[in-house]
């Protein structure tokens, strides 16, 4: 993340947003408030309009070494790519807001793309779409859906089939919402 510019999105505002939920694990609440999460940019001498945060100051940090980053910056100065010495929990825990992108509209894209990737099964993807969105409709159709996937054969084209029925009819606008959907499935449907 050294080439950090002016009106980039602000690397710590990225990777720690705001989450009007409490008392709820990372593996259970919902995602809505990650998705929906917008921070500040970064002025001229790298420091955030938002938070504050400035890029140059942390680079000075202490803690972290050469390989390996300290936790506190692990995402927020080297984006995770000092990932070959820690276990891949904590990669996914210190990630779990997606991987860094420049602007902040490129957010919700990357955020289904990172958890298109944590998925191991169609069961889990119905899940994952679960915790997107608290919408009463959409959760009916994904309960039915997955009632359906319970009765019947794993059946790769029936799924995926039924998957772009829901995602037309509930997520083909262009708001945050959409596009993360849009990055969820497009790399669920590359890895299944």
């Amino acid at each position: 993340m050294s080439h950090l510019n002016y009106g980039d999105a602000c690397p710590y505002c990225w990777h720690n947003p705001v989450l009007n939920q409490k008392n709820y694990g990372i593996g259970t609440f919902s995602l809505w408030d990650i998705i929906a999460w917008s921070g500040g940019v970064l002025d001229k001498y790298k420091t955030c309009n938002k938070c504050k945060w400035n890029f140059s100051s942390i680079k000075k940090c202490v803690s972290c070494r050469p390989k390996t980053a300290c936790p506190k910056h692990y995402a927020v100065l080297y984006n995770g790519s000092l990932n070959h010495n820690i276990p891949l929990e904590f990669h996914h825990l210190y990630m779990y807001n997606s991987p860094y992108k420049k602007k902040w509209s490129n957010r919700p894209y990357s955020i289904g793309q990172w958890y298109a990737k944590q998925v191991k099964s169609h069961m889990e993807v119905v899940h994952m779409i679960r915790r997107f969105t608290d919408n009463y409709e959409i959760q009916s159709y994904l309960n039915s859906f997955e009632n359906a996937l319970n009765s019947s054969v794993n059946n790769r084209s029936v799924f995926w089939n039924n998957l772009i029925c829901i995602c037309r009819k509930f997520f083909s606008g262009k708001d945050a919402l959409s596009m993360t959907m849009r990055g969820f499935y497009l790399e669920c449907y590359q890895k299944f």
